[in-house]
């Protein structure tokens, strides 16, 4: 009789356990007409989930992909997804390879005078994530990933990084500016990465011209409030220069600490970044917006296991 009560309570606490992790996990579903609301209520949404379940100091430890996670990195439909896959959820089964470790805030983007079109005029609100690209720790690789809201529409995304290789043991995460476009990495490894994304690229419809190129077209085709651009201008690359207090708030809690922390410390209502665009190849770099915290910076389950940053398509330009 002890031996099945022990029984009963081992399988009552499996199917606790199992209750739990259902709850949690489909809690995450956005509702159905999400994409419908406006890019407030869009933002605030998310932002509800990133901050319900943000990680404890313990909790805070870099963690990499699997064995059986990274062998999905060279199957070629796997890669496409990040282009073709809609919404602001990862897709059931999906996870993050690389930048798995990360923190969320609330931004608006603030334009300044410009001849380029859509988000490039109306500004608009939105999130960016701030990560790094693995868990290593003798080689420090920041990158960031912004979504900007529209009205009733799919929210538009970029992805940004200062170097495909990383910045050696530096772990100043605004030592250096991001970019849109970045150069071929020098690294054995990384090469063999760039030639499976640029695999995959060929089965992406509109995909950009190279695997180091974001398009910008997207971005550049609709304003915050799902006017359409015609014709459609954007710039060949932006450049995200974080401001000199944002560096000197991350420094202060201590370069040596997790990049988690370390963001912490910017405050709400903090340019973190000048936005910079370059019209064509060898252009000079003009200001274009900013980049403003509208919260504190919050690191989550959400927002490393659910949080979508979808890759942006080349349009044609008309």
């Amino acid at each position: 009789m002890k031996f099945e009560n022990k029984k009963l309570a081992g399988l009552l606490g499996i199917m606790t356990v199992w209750a739990s992790w259902h709850v949690a996990a489909s809690s995450f579903s956005l509702p159905p007409d999400f994409e419908r609301l406006s890019a407030s209520s869009k933002q605030a949404l998310l932002w509800s989930r990133i901050s319900a379940s943000p990680y404890a100091a313990e909790q805070l430890k870099l963690k990499g992909p699997g064995v059986l996670d990274l062998l999905k990195a060279a199957d070629p439909c796997f890669m496409a997804a990040a282009f073709l896959n809609p919404g602001d959820e990862m897709a059931e089964g999906r996870v993050k390879l690389i930048h798995s470790n990360g923190a969320v805030v609330k931004v608006r983007w603030v334009p300044s005078p410009n001849s380029f079109t859509g988000i490039f005029q109306s500004g608009a609100l939105g999130l960016a994530r701030l990560s790094i690209a693995s868990p290593s720790t003798s080689n420090y690789i920041p990158g960031m990933a912004l979504k900007l809201m529209i009205n009733g529409e799919a929210s538009t995304n970029l992805v940004a990084m200062y170097s495909l290789d990383g910045q050696g043991s530096d772990r100043d995460f605004f030592a250096h500016s991001f970019s849109t476009v970045v150069a071929l990495p020098k690294s054995r490894v990384l090469k063999i990465g760039a030639a499976l994304f640029r695999k995959a690229l060929r089965r992406v419809p509109n995909a950009p011209e190279n695997e180091r190129t974001i398009p910008l077209t997207e971005m550049a085709s609709v304003e915050n409030d799902a006017t359409k651009a015609a014709p459609i201008r954007a710039p060949y690359r932006l450049i995200f220069a974080p401001t000199s207090s944002v560096r000197n708030e991350f420094a202060s809690a201590g370069l040596d600490s997790d990049f988690r922390v370390g963001v912490q410390a910017i405050r709400e209502n903090s340019v973190l970044y000048t936005i910079l665009a370059v019209e064509a190849p060898g252009a000079e770099a003009v200001q274009v917006g900013q980049l403003i915290t509208e919260s504190e910076f919050v690191a989550s389950q959400y927002g490393d296991e659910k949080l979508y940053f979808r890759h942006p398509q080349e349009l044609r330009r008309q």
